[in-house]
């Protein structure tokens, strides 16, 4: 087992930092001078690569270091000039060893005062020395960035810095700290995110995403070697729906030649990505049964194609690392060991871990690995308010499960969050972040400072209650419902089913109304409630999400009903033309390259009328569906008869309500959706239906869909198709409105 230690402790470092021993006093940020270590030339004036547009490069976070001093210490220090000035030198190796520092490590760093006009921050690379920079603004000038975007900084003023001038050396544990990008996408090179994650020192420490349709892009092999390409690629396949086949004749060779050429072109990148497309299976794979997510077990056969890529490359280039994704059918580790410079990092989504089965299943896969790989990666699905109704809170379990793998040779650890613009989740992402640095970290000390400094002493205690009440109603609630149950040996929960939602109850509502507002109250300092009218701001989408939920998994009363349509099928236009759902009838629409069949028949309803019918042979995803622009505010109510014949127990059959916006998107966290279970697909024929209202999207409009996912056999019928608008009891309309 790995012995977890503390970075936090000051290192004596050699007899020239001795030099001054008083404390340091810094008055005024027009007392600093910066001095920066040159760029390397293959950078632009801004601090752009010049030759390749990745931003998995990081050569460039000198600038981030500079870009990070200038912006925060003029409003640390905005006092007039003393005349005494300070010189903070920021750099790599190549400055420490000028002042007889030790040859620091990838991303370590010291910062140390070589005589009383001096400050040297220098790292073992410029992720080390950008390190360094955040740590002399976190530790002496008090700066905190709780959360991404403006209103998340805390930058107290002070008249002046006493600096102790004991030297301090620090190194990160884990050496991959990140997250996927905040959605919308385009916000990904804001500062205000970027800045953010810099400050809380992420760092891409290894490349191992969906690469191989990189490595084996179709438009350069597609006609020369199509023996490199399965059966099911198509033409000019896209990056996912396929993975190369491993064993065909030159491949190995080739995707040796091609990484080589690489690391010629790109010599201080130090790691590839040998990460499978976002696909299942590998054509020319012997499965070796299932594996512990429940697919076929194609592990040796990617695995030890992995070996070989890396024997090859590492007898040119032998100080480079290679990661991949164990996911899907290579979830599991193969029957012998990897290489030593192969990185698997784990696909599991561990909120399972609230179930003790699940924690030891996921416990007993990673010390598999531990047991065949030198190192390891962990790849989690924390997505919160992009994806999910409520916040999704978990931090107890987080943290024990981030020290957990501390002590199995996990070195990396990358999430899935896509968050959103608002602090939905509070100090989720940060604190994740503070343990990556160091595992051992005090978390509940973390958290106080947290709270304290997002809201304000007296406000704290009220927001804390808040995101711990979502964290119980995830801990004990949610791990009881069906929805756990179904998904928590999944890869990741199926967040496009709301059906935890069902928990959720107006107590719920009551109580998080009563602490949100005392948070606003009790916010102190201007920026203090700014960040709880955020808070508060968050809190209401939520309260709109979850009255949402409530009209379908709790229906009201209804006292009469105004029909929007009713569709018997009895005609033979019953089923329109179309690529996109229209107001005006139901379309048939199927996923490429499924070869299921929609059509309108004149005798297949239970009376021997007409029906819409989907012979799902060969089926991947099809469905009927229609569109309706609904009103903001009313209740809805949609009823249909289906028969599922001969459907076997694979895949899903469903009713589903979806939504677009005003832009055309889908809102996918919105779904609701009515799964036909095994005893609803028995052949004959039952009613289904759904009571909802609009979410709180602008602009919405709403899209039915009836059909199969998964479903390769049988016939699906749907008849009778019935949309309403409910007048519920108590609304005092009732007397006015036609009861249809």
């Amino acid at each position: 087992m790995k012995t977890v230690y503390l970075f936090l402790a000051a290192t004596l470092l050699s007899r020239v930092l001795t030099a001054c021993a008083a404390d340091m006093t810094i008055r005024s940020a027009q007392d600093i001078r910066l001095e920066i270590e040159e760029q390397p030339a293959d950078l632009d004036r801004k601090g752009r690569m010049k030759d390749e547009d990745e931003i998995f490069q990081r050569r460039d976070q000198l600038r981030v270091a500079e870009k990070h001093l200038q912006y925060f210490l003029p409003k640390v220090l905005p006092g007039a000039a003393s005349g005494k000035s300070v010189t903070i030198k920021v750099g790599t190796n190549i400055l420490g060893e000028k002042y007889g520092l030790p040859k620091l490590e990838r991303e370590e760093f010291i910062i140390a005062f070589p005589d009383p006009g001096t400050i040297v921050i220098a790292g073992g690379d410029q992720i080390g020395a950008r390190n360094g920079v955040m740590e002399f603004l976190r530790r002496y000038a008090g700066v905190r960035w709780l959360f991404p975007g403006e209103a998340g900084l805390h930058v107290p003023e002070h008249a002046e810095l006493r600096l102790p001038t004991d030297p301090v050396r620090e190194k990160p544990f884990f050496m991959h700290r990140w997250f996927s990008w905040p959605y919308p996408f385009e916000n990904r090179s804001e500062w205000f995110y970027s800045g953010w994650a810099a400050f809380n020192r992420t760092h891409h420490g290894v490349n191992f995403h969906h690469h191989l349709y990189k490595l084996f892009p179709w438009s350069e092999y597609g006609k020369t070697h199509p023996k490199f390409y399965p059966r099911n690629a198509g033409e000019n396949p896209g990056n996912d729906r396929w993975n190369p086949v491993l064993n065909a004749p030159g491949l190995t060779g080739e995707a040796v030649r091609r990484i080589c050429e690489h690391f010629r072109k790109f010599p201080y990148q130090h790691s590839y990505s040998l990460g499978t497309n976002d696909y299942h299976r590998f054509e020319g794979a012997e499965p070796k049964g299932l594996n512990s997510v429940g697919m076929a077990n194609d592990s040796d056969y990617y695995y030890a194609w992995v070996n070989d890529v890396i024997a090859g490359v590492t007898k040119e280039y032998p100080d480079k690392l290679f990661g991949m994704l164990a996911y899907n059918s290579v979830t599991d580790p193969p029957s012998f060991k990897l290489d030593p410079h192969a990185i698997p990092f784990i696909c599991i989504d561990r909120m399972r871990w609230y179930d003790p089965a699940m924690e030891e299943k996921d416990r007993k896969r990673t010390e598999d690995w531990e047991a065949r790989a030198a190192r390891l990666g962990w790849y989690d699905y924390i997505y919160g308010d992009n994806f999910y109704l409520i916040p999704r809170i978990y931090t107890p379990l987080m943290v024990r499960y981030l020290r957990y793998a501390a002590q199995h040779n996990v070195c990396g650890y990358y999430a899935e969050v896509n968050n959103s613009a608002l602090p939905t989740e509070g100090p989720k992402t940060w604190l994740i972040l503070q343990l990556l640095w160091n595992p051992e970290a005090d978390a509940d000390a973390l958290l106080d400072e947290w709270y304290d400094l997002a809201v304000g002493k007296e406000a704290a205690p009220h927001l804390r209650n808040y995101f711990d009440h979502w964290e119980e109603f995830w801990r004990e609630k949610v791990t009881k419902s069906e929805w756990f149950d179904r998904y928590k040996d999944w890869v990741y929960f199926d967040f496009l089913d709301q059906s935890y939602m069902k928990e959720v109850s107006e107590e719920d509502i009551v109580f998080s109304d009563k602490e949100m507002e005392q948070v606003v109250a009790k916010a102190g300092t201007h920026e203090e409630k700014r960040r709880a009218e955020l808070f508060m701001e968050s809190w209401r989408k939520v309260r709109g999400n979850i009255r949402y939920s409530l009209h379908f998994y709790h229906p009201v009363k209804v006292a009469s009903l105004r029909r929007i349509f009713y569709n018997d099928f009895n005609k033979s236009d019953s089923l329109k033309d179309g690529e996109h759902p229209i107001p005006d009838g139901w379309i048939f629409w199927q996923r490429s390259p499924g070869k299921a069949k929609g059509y309108w028949s004149s005798d297949s309803d239970e009376n021997g009328k007409g029906a819409l019918v989907i012979d799902l042979t060969n089926s991947i995803s099809a469905v009927f569906a229609r569109a309706f622009k609904p009103k903001p505010g009313k209740i809805y109510r949609f009823r249909c008869r289906i028969q599922a014949e001969d459907t076997g127990t694979d895949g899903r059959i469903s009713v589903l309500v979806s939504w677009r916006d005003g832009k055309n998107a889908f809102c996918y966290r919105y779904n609701l959706t009515k799964y036909l279970g095994p005893e609803l697909r028995d052949g004959k024929w039952h009613t289904v239906e759904m009571q909802f209202t609009p979410p709180p999207v602008e602009k919405t409009v709403l899209n039915l869909q009836i059909g199969a996912k998964g479903v390769k056999q049988g016939k699906l019928r749907l008849d009778e198709a019935e949309l309403v608008e409910i007048i519920p009891a108590g609304s005092g309309h009732e007397e006015t409105t036609e009861n249809k």
